[in-house]
């Protein structure tokens, strides 16, 4: 499991943006903690959180401000009217241009079992945060030569 005091250790660049939980599941009622970095170049931009339910609706929103050292963090109670369906929740995070996605597992209390997401669904949710971090990376970069034409 990610603590805090790994994003000391996580090099997100100048303009890169990272988030996370503090677990891959949780149960009706138990807090999430969402903690992340953004880079040196985006940290007076705020960070968006919107949590996700499996329907595609938006059960949670939150707006962070990062520190001096780009840290931001946060904490969500689940459960409530929002908190509907058991199943895979996404933690949508947006930082300036950045996206990133962490899936979830939830469960809401009065259900018994709750079917796990299929690993070949994780893998590729897993695969298309990368392709969209690769493009991001690529854009960033597009950015930074238009900005050195410019100038």
């Amino acid at each position: 499991m990610l603590k805090i005091d790994d994003l000391f250790t996580t090099t997100v660049g100048d303009r890169g943006f990272a988030i996370f939980t503090d677990s891959n599941s949780y149960k009706d009622g138990e807090e999430i903690f969402i903690f992340g970095k953004v880079g040196k170049e985006i940290r007076e931009w705020p960070v968006t959180a919107q949590i996700i339910d499996p329907t595609g609706e938006a059960v949670a929103l939150a707006q962070l401000e990062p520190d001096n050292d780009g840290i931001f963090s946060t904490h969500i109670k689940t459960g409530g009217s929002l908190w509907k369906h058991s199943g895979f929740y996404k933690l949508k995070g947006i930082a300036a241009m950045n996206e990133d996605i962490v899936p979830f597992q939830y469960t809401v209390s009065d259900l018994v079992e709750t079917p796990s997401m299929p690993t070949n669904d994780i893998q590729s949710l897993q695969a298309e945060n990368q392709i969209l971090q690769q493009e991001n990376a690529h854009l960033q970069s597009q950015i930074s030569q238009l900005q050195k034409q410019v100038d």
